[in-house]
């Protein structure tokens, strides 16, 4: 399989994107609050990807991964868990009513 140009561009701003929020957030799960490493943790979008200005860090927050405490990531992902706007970091909020998104089903808003 030849990995282009594109490809490699994706994979370079995915890895960056994961550093950057792993760092802001400490390497600490947002939803259990278990502190692991670069390879126990991801990276989650937590609004989805709908374009580039959403692979900026204030976009994601920091979950364990397949080898961490919680399976929250992939829970998410099937749709049986969901954010609660109290587990994010402000930053994460702000960018979210920023872009004005309709209150995305993956947050429950449970704040005023």
């Amino acid at each position: 399989m030849k990995i282009t140009k594109q490809s490699r561009k994706m994979l370079k701003s995915r890895a960056e994107f994961k550093r950057e929020v792993l760092k802001r957030d400490n390497f600490t799960c947002l939803n259990c609050g278990w502190q692991g490493t670069h390879n126990s943790l991801d990276a989650d979008h937590v609004t989805g990807r709908v374009s580039k200005i959403d692979d900026c860090r204030e976009a994601g927050a920091t979950v364990c991964g397949q080898y961490g405490r919680c399976n929250f990531h992939r829970e998410k992902t099937d749709g049986k868990a969901k954010w609660k706007a109290s587990q994010l970091p402000g930053e994460v909020i702000k960018f979210i009513e920023w872009r004005k998104w309709p209150m995305w089903k993956e947050i429950i808003w449970d704040r005023k």
